[in-house]
């Protein structure tokens, strides 16, 4: 079998998982750590994928999702700006 194939469906075994834990309101809050390896792995457009599916299952999941999507981003943006403002100051010395 593909491997590309064995992912894509260990994937969807994990989001299909993850999903049915949040639609019953057992999945743990904090989910930042498990998104952002997502996100750093290249997974983001599987789950968007996933969740584009629209059911009250993916619905539920996504709604578990939003704080530490929102989380995230805001770590990736403070950690953005830092980095331009080091940039910055060290343009203006030389």
């Amino acid at each position: 079998m593909n491997p590309s194939l064995q992912r894509k469906d260990k994937l969807e075994s994990l989001f299909s998982l993850a999903a049915f834990f949040a639609s019953n309101n057992m999945l743990d809050t904090r989910l930042d750590a498990s998104l952002d390896r997502m996100v750093n792995h290249g997974y983001a457009g599987a789950l968007t994928r996933f969740i584009g599916i629209k059911t009250p299952t993916t619905c539920a999941f996504a709604r578990a999702l939003i704080e530490p999507a929102a989380r995230l981003g805001n770590s990736q943006s403070s950690t953005r700006s830092s980095t331009a403002e080091s940039g910055s100051a060290a343009n203006s010395t030389t």
